[in-house]
């Protein structure tokens, strides 16, 4: 058994949590990626399948439901 006061609370963040901008705003959900043209034009050569990998690693929104070419668009924003 322990004595004494107990431990102050723990300032941070939990271990496999993203650390919050200024903002307020995860780090990981404000990316945002610039697109160059050659890396925009690539995107429409991949499958659907391909497009909704990329969405998913890149954690858009939405793209569960999201048609081939809305994936496109939401990919090259």
């Amino acid at each position: 058994m322990r004595h004494g006061p107990p431990d102050p609370p723990r300032s941070g963040t939990a271990k496999g949590t993203a650390a919050s901008t200024p903002g307020g705003k995860k780090q990981h959900a404000a990316r945002k990626r610039a697109r160059s043209a050659p890396e925009a034009a690539e995107l429409g050569s991949l499958s659907t399948s391909d497009l909704y990998k990329k969405a998913t690693t890149a954690e858009i929104p939405g793209r569960s439901t999201m048609t081939r070419d809305e994936l496109l668009r939401a990919l090259a924003a």
